[in-house]
């Protein structure tokens, strides 16, 4: 449990040092307006990453909407690296 942790931690850490507050380029400002409109993004559309995403921003009190959306996109790609870990 203790690796699994350790691992999420460091990805998170590592996954950080890119974490802004723009769009950027690619599928990142479709996913940031997918998820401000609760829209649909290009397929397969991904409901369940923009529903979840739109709870998050609405729970999350700081930063922009895209800086949110990427948090979002940070916590999830930790927690998918602890659970591999863990597998």
């Amino acid at each position: 449990m203790a690796w699994a942790a350790g691992a999420g931690l460091l990805c998170a850490a590592l996954y950080a040092t890119s974490l802004t507050g723009h769009p950027g380029l690619g599928d990142a400002p479709e996913s940031i307006a997918g998820v401000s409109s609760l829209g649909i993004l290009h397929a397969p559309g991904y409901p369940a990453y923009v529903v979840a995403a739109k709870l998050f921003t609405l729970i999350v009190p700081f930063g922009s909407e895209a800086f949110r959306v990427n948090l979002f996109s940070l916590v999830c790609a930790s927690l998918c690296v602890a659970g591999v870990q863990l597998l």
